[in-house]
């Protein structure tokens, strides 16, 4: 029984060595761990410390016990944040150049200030231009109103002497057309002359028959012895006597008739010299009347041409007036232009100058601190400023928030044991 229970004091003597021995290797390998532990999250501080001190050129060694999360976790941060820096680094380049731009923006205007300038210059030049020429015009005006007030005198006087001639005129149709009544009646008087010569001729021939029928009667009475036959010739005699007392008698009527005839021949013909006399007197009138009419005709031509050669020069102030006019106002738009040009580049230059104030206040409180990879600022100048997006998911972000937490309760829970 001794021995039994000897052997079963030396079976848990045995049980508890072992156990003794086994909570001593857990122990060694718990203390290894802890060791191991303590070296990483000495490692992770050194980071930590870095990081806060502004260098972010720094990398942990990724881990294989429960700092590795961490670890990996705490480089996507510092990769993150050197991330976001290049960007603001490259937000300062995008202020520089903004800065350029302002300048060449502050240069543009003051070139349109000093367009303006000669602008205004040109515009006054153009309005005393623009003066002078309404001076000039008045006074051209002036002697317009004088040129139309002869010519409306001249005119007055010419419509006067027109109508002493058209009166004139009249008077010379009348004693024209008494004239040639009168000529028809020495017309008529001349075929009665025509008439009586022609009856006169008749007259002759008779004349001349019977006196050679009274030669032959003659003969014959001289020849005649009979008493009869001479009685016969006597009373053909007699009868040839009362022939030639009628041709006498038809031919002191037509003497009668030719010299009242001549009378009236001769008092139209005196009428028609007292006609001719009037009508040289008209005709001389007349003659005055259109020299005056011509004199007043050439004043009034010399008036029109005055009033032409004025009204020329009052259309031309008129035209230079018009070009003075539109070459102001196209100034005065490209003035118009300029100062919306100028204000709307100074507003733009406004902004832009408080947005580059804004970058700069916050450039200064942000990029000074920190310390950068050269391969994030390489990347961030070969890049078009691209939008800040993370460099890894939101899900293993989100995967090494929780990994984190899990492995700082874990390093709490080793240190505690």
């Amino acid at each position: 029984e001794q021995i039994k229970l000897d052997q079963e004091q030396i079976q848990q003597d045995l049980v508890q060595r072992v156990q003794t021995e086994e909570q001593l290797k857990q122990m060694a390998i718990a203390e290894q761990s802890n060791q191991v532990l303590q070296t990483e999250v000495e490692k992770i501080l050194t980071m930590v410390s870095a990081i806060e001190a502004g260098d972010l050129t720094v990398e942990a060694q990724s881990g294989t016990g429960a700092t590795g999360s961490i670890t990996n976790t705490l480089n996507r941060l510092v990769e993150r944040l050197g991330y976001i820096i290049a960007i603001v680094l490259n937000t300062t380049e995008r202020v520089a150049q903004g800065a350029d731009h302002l300048e060449q923006v502050a240069i543009a205007v003051s070139d349109n200030a000093e367009q303006q300038t000669e602008s205004v210059i040109q515009v006054q030049n153009l309005i005393e231009t623009v003066d002078g020429l309404s001076q000039e015009a008045t006074q051209q005006v002036s002697a317009t109103s004088e040129a139309v007030q002869l010519t409306q005198t001249a005119t007055r006087q010419g419509q006067r002497e027109v109508t002493t001639i058209f009166e004139g005129i009249g008077s010379l149709q009348q004693n024209t057309n008494q004239i040639a009544k009168r000529i028809e009646m020495l017309t008529s008087y001349v075929e009665l002359a025509a008439q009586f010569a022609k009856d006169q001729k008749r007259i002759a021939s008779m004349t001349r028959i019977l006196a050679v029928n009274a030669s032959m009667l003659a003969n014959r009475a001289a020849v005649q012895q009979d008493p009869e036959q001479f009685a016969s010739i006597t009373r053909e005699f007699e009868t040839v006597a009362a022939q030639v007392d009628d041709l006498a008698s038809q031919t002191n009527q037509s003497l009668i008739l030719l010299q009242q005839r001549t009378d009236q021949i001769q008092t139209t013909v005196s009428g028609l010299d007292y006609d001719v006399q009037e009508i040289s007197q008209q005709v001389s009138d007349f003659t005055v009347g259109v020299d005056q009419s011509l004199q007043v005709l050439n004043t009034i031509q010399t008036a029109n041409q005055q009033v032409d050669q004025t009204w020329q020069q009052v259309v031309q102030s008129n035209r230079a007036i018009a070009d003075a006019v539109q070459t102001a106002l196209r100034s005065v738009r490209t003035i118009a232009a300029i100062a919306v040009e100028t204000s709307n580049q100074a507003n733009l230059t406004k902004d832009q100058t408080h947005q580059i104030e804004q970058l700069a206040q916050t450039l200064l409180h942000t990029v000074d601190f920190f310390k950068l990879r050269p391969n994030a600022i390489s990347s961030q100048n070969s890049s078009e400023f691209p939008l800040p997006h993370p460099p890894r998911s939101q899900t293993r972000q989100n995967n090494g928030h929780s990994s984190l937490e899990e492995s700082h309760s874990k390093t709490v829970n080793v240190t505690a044991s």
